[in-house]
């Protein structure tokens, strides 16, 4: 195995890895959490119901990421979670 192909395999691993998905995703349901108010307040000229809406299925979407990830790190004997 060359040294770039297990290098891009060590990054794959890293970025499939349960600890880096359930920082990512719980990260991402606080940017779409903090982006709420925002979305209903100053963005007026939108219409609030579908900001509303594709405001919660995103941090929705990123806690479901979060439950799996959490689940995943529990499995994982390696992980001192």
């Amino acid at each position: 195995m060359t040294a770039t192909r297990a290098a891009a395999l060590k990054a794959f691993a890293a970025f499939v890895s349960p600890r880096f998905q359930f920082r990512f995703n719980l990260i991402m349901a606080a940017v779409w959490a903090a982006l709420f108010v925002p979305g209903l307040i100053s963005w007026r000229e939108s219409v609030p119901f579908l900001v509303f809406v594709s405001i919660y299925a995103n941090f929705v979407g990123h806690l479901s990421g979060v439950a799996g990830a959490v689940a995943a790190r529990k499995v994982d004997p390696d992980d001192p979670f």
